[in-house]
């Protein structure tokens, strides 16, 4: 599952965003316990991607220590894109489910691969486009090296052009799944369906599973933190430390994406059919992007 969420502000609407997100959360969590097997798509998606992981992985490391920097650079690169496609294949594979289930049609985990494999090249393609986009703003945010303005700038200017990607092309996977266009057609259609909804003001991306956040990905981030803090002078309480941040942070990662494929796809049937399925309030799904009061 590719992609990132927001909730909106309407203009003359004061009410906070985080406040929009919980019922957001709340309904997308109810979709997913009515069928947890959408859960295994994200940890599908992150078994297949291990093996270009350990296999280019492999290889650019035996690049660079024979110091050969192209050979190591070409593998990684490739490690990226093929990495993608994994991700990518998994999420395509959860939107076809989840759109099937909440047009009433009973799927499965291998329904929603089957839709997946079927678009294969349409999905590389965007994962492709994918790549070479965060490469890109990669390039842009630099390694932080360098006059410390010039840093801050390029760190700036980096993940707001993150966040505006990830905004236009938030509805680009669900359109090339459940439309059949092909990337750049959905990047189009995607960014023309915020347009039409939402007008041309945006001020930020979909902001869902703050809930999530809060009870799972922030404390495991904390635990890691501190397991890598008192590892030296604690060794058996920092493994621990680390052990259970690890997991609790990617069994937070894993609903999160599971909560955010299903939201992307109620979204985007709201966006371009102006219906809200699986009981989400009409008033919620269009304040769900943020736009400039």
């Amino acid at each position: 599952m590719q992609p990132t969420c927001c909730t909106m502000v309407a203009k003359g609407d004061h009410v906070s965003s985080w406040s929009r997100s919980k019922p957001l959360t709340q309904q997308s969590w109810a979709v997913v316990k009515a069928n947890t097997y959408l859960l295994a798509f994200p940890v599908t998606g992150l078994l297949l991607a291990l093996i270009p992981l350990v296999v280019f992985g492999g290889i650019a490391a035996a690049g660079f220590l024979a110091h050969l920097a192209v050979v190591g650079v070409i593998a990684i690169v490739v490690a990226l894109f093929a990495i993608n496609i994994c991700v990518t294949l998994a999420a395509a594979g959860a939107v076809s489910a989840i759109d099937a289930e909440l047009h009433g049609t009973d799927a499965s985990l291998r329904y929603g691969y089957s839709k997946a494999f079927g678009s294969f090249g349409k999905v590389a393609k965007w994962s492709a486009i994918a790549t070479v986009v965060g490469l890109i703003l990669g390039l842009v945010r630099g390694d932080g090296t360098g006059n410390a303005g010039a840093v801050i700038i390029r760190a700036v200017l980096a993940a707001a052009g993150g966040v505006m990607w990830g905004l236009i092309t938030f509805f680009a996977l669900p359109i090339i799944m459940l439309e059949g266009r092909g990337p750049l057609a959905a990047i189009k259609e995607s960014a023309h369906l915020f347009r039409q909804r939402w007008g041309m003001q945006l001020t930020g991306g979909i902001r869902i599973g703050g809930l999530i956040g809060l009870a799972l990905i922030l404390p495991g981030m904390a635990l890691i933190v501190l397991g890598c803090f008192i590892v030296g002078n604690e060794l058996v309480l920092g493994v621990l430390a680390l052990v259970i941040g690890v997991v609790v942070l990617l069994v937070g990662s894993l609903l999160l994406n599971t909560v955010k494929a299903v939201f992307s796809v109620v979204l985007y049937r709201y966006a371009k059919d102006g219906v809200s399925l699986a009981g989400f309030n009409a008033d919620d799904l269009a304040a769900a992007v943020k736009v400039r009061g």
